[in-house]
């Protein structure tokens, strides 16, 4: 997963944020539906399941893929790979007043340690270094934050699961 970073950061060089991304995100499409094609697989959603997946895509997919897409505009590829791993802080802090899950002490504590790295992270140069990073800082976070939300949402409004095998479902999600 962490190889992605760098790799992108240097297609930033060539392409676009958002064309590297989506460029990705077509192959990666493509390749599942021909994953599941191959295997005979139907990748079709209930039609009442449209709105929630396009809702619970948008944030985990495209907010994730955009804003880190942007964030390497400004980062280097290590600084937005550790932003970008803060995503279980976001999907304990929002599964509290969302899904009413309670912050316990032991949680506590480690959120409070996670986000002490997070802020050790952005301020480690220097606070003239972190203003010149603060739109990738932002981006990053930003990113964590939609895909946490994502996750979260999926627990609240869940996916029903159609007739078809746990592994068709999972492609199909995928490739939207």
């Amino acid at each position: 997963w962490g190889l992605n970073f760098p790799i992108m950061k240097h297609l930033l060089t060539e392409w676009p944020p958002l064309s590297s991304r989506g460029l990705c995100g077509i192959a990666g499409a493509a390749t599942l539906a021909l994953f599941a094609l191959a295997r005979r697989q139907k990748l079709s959603v209930p039609r009442p399941m449209w709105l929630r997946l396009l809702l619970v895509s948008t944030l985990t997919i495209g907010g994730w893929v955009a804003f880190m897409g942007l964030a390497l505009l400004w980062l280097n590829a290590s600084e937005a790979a550790v932003l970008g791993t803060s995503i279980p802080i976001w999907v304990a802090l929002l599964a509290w007043p969302i899904l009413g899950e309670p912050l316990s002490p032991l949680r506590t504590v480690a959120l409070t340690v996670a986000l002490a790295g997070i802020a050790v992270l952005i301020g480690g140069n220097g606070l003239e270094a972190s203003v010149v990073k603060l739109p990738g800082i932002a981006c990053a976070l930003a990113g964590a934050v939609c895909a946490g939300l994502g996750i979260v949402l999926t627990k609240h409004f869940p996916l029903a699961m159609p007739p078809l095998s746990l592994a068709a479902w999972q492609v199909g999600l995928g490739c939207l």
